[in-house]
């Protein structure tokens, strides 16, 4: 195990044993996934397993890191929007190629194979005979219904993904393995779905709920996932730690929620079943745990994920959001509430000013996403000043630098033994 590794492992056992009552893992003790057919719950007496052992120094993930300048290393955590266009692809493609992220997000209105494939091909071609670890993969939004982004010529328009739930499980298998085969096709690698908060008639998210009752969200997302991952795509189930009970949209108002069992069981019963799939962490405060600090940012909450499923991919939601972008109100304890997020990296005087890109997308690195979400609107220019922020946050902070590093590590292990 690299020194890197080690040191973090440390730090990070320290943190966790003073956090005390891990907040989700006593209502993830307590379903019962038998009518599932999933294996026994892991017995709540047991340690918290310990991040994943990414292996010796010679270790090609983390040769692969070492390799990487600071720059470099904080692009590859990032999931850099682009925005399909016929006039502009083959320029976007350039830029993106010299930014080198780690990952590039497909948005756009109804693209067509066409044009995901030309797009696509003209990325390929910039980034040249470079070494596979560093090639981005792709990603896209793909639950169907109004989010779909691949929906025009070429590709099959999808219910929404509470119309596939209600489907018959032989009918939605076949759904569902269409849409897998087009996106393994069109050689996408990443799609952010399913959905498994648990509602019923939810004032925003709507038909992107599949159903009121967590048993039948956890059959139903467990089906889809698999039947993803089989066809070499990685699904990342959504949004942890479940935003059923939300009255609003992250996108433009924070909120705070209280996790049930109810919310917990569509994430457990799946991630029991397929442990090495993606999660998506959400904006929202957590009742009892961390109330004004967004799960995406706080290392409470990623790490208790993390800690009962050691080998998923962490993807923060869209850091653009404007949930992200939180402050505990005046008078609140800022430094205990976002101290935990950061580790000991923590300056003592909170900034008054609202938070920048770059603030919070250090925050949820130290919080223990192993990937970094940015929406459309976001700009290359603007991802660049977060880049160049950070990379120099790396040089001169050692607890960011480790973190970068263990982040790193585990997403380049999973370039270089996922299976297309």
């Amino acid at each position: 195990m690299s020194r890197s590794t080690l040191s973090l492992i440390a730090i990070l056992t320290v943190l966790a044993s003073a956090l005390g009552f891990n907040y989700f893992f006593q209502p993830f003790a307590e379903l019962d996934l038998s009518k599932l057919g999933s294996p026994e719950a892991a017995s709540t007496e047991q340690s918290p397993s310990p991040a994943p052992d990414q292996g010796q120094d010679s270790d090609p993930a983390a040769t692969a890191v070492s390799e990487l300048t600071p720059p470099q290393k904080i692009a590859q955590l990032m999931a850099v929007p682009w925005v399909l266009a016929d006039q502009a692809s083959a320029t976007q493609a350039a830029l993106l190629a010299e930014f080198q992220p780690g990952m590039v997000t497909l948005f756009g209105e109804q693209l067509s194979r066409q044009l995901v494939d030309t797009s696509l091909a003209s990325l390929s071609a910039r980034i040249g005979a470079g070494p596979d670890r560093l090639a981005p993969l792709i990603a896209v939004d793909h639950e169907g219904g109004a989010v779909q982004r691949l929906a025009g010529q070429g590709f099959a328009r999808l219910p929404s993904w509470q119309e596939v739930c209600s489907q018959q499980p032989g009918e939605m298998a076949q759904t569902v393995a269409a849409a897998a085969r087009q996106l393994q096709a069109a050689e996408i690698d990443v799609v952010f779905a399913p959905v498994v908060d648990v509602a019923e008639n939810h004032p925003v998210l709507g038909d992107r709920i599949c159903d009121a009752d967590p048993l039948v969200v956890t059959e139903r997302s467990f089906q889809a996932s698999n039947i993803y991952q089989q066809h070499g795509v990685l699904p990342v189930i959504k949004h942890f730690p479940g935003i059923g009970r939300t009255g609003g949209d992250l996108h433009r108002r924070f909120e705070t929620i209280t996790v049930t069992p109810e919310a917990a069981q569509p994430f457990r019963g799946v991630l029991e079943q397929l442990p090495d799939i993606g999660v998506m962490v959400t904006h929202v405060g957590v009742a009892n745990q961390q109330p004004e600090v967004p799960c995406s940012l706080s290392f409470d909450c990623v790490n208790q994920l993390k800690q009962n499923f050691p080998e998923v991919l962490v993807f923060a939601d869209a850091l653009d959001m404007s949930a992200a972008a939180h402050q505990p109100p005046e008078g609140a304890d800022q430094q205990a509430a976002q101290g935990t997020a950061q580790g000991t990296d923590q300056q003592a005087d909170q900034p008054a000013a609202p938070k920048s890109l770059a603030q919070i997308s250090q925050e949820a690195i130290l919080a223990g996403n192993d990937v970094l979400v940015y929406g459309l609107e976001v700009t290359l220019e603007e991802l660049e000043t977060v880049k160049q922020q950070l990379a120099e946050r790396y040089q001169n902070s050692p607890i960011f630098r480790l973190a970068v590093d263990d982040r790193l590590e585990r997403l380049v292990n999973f370039k270089l033994n996922r299976k297309r």
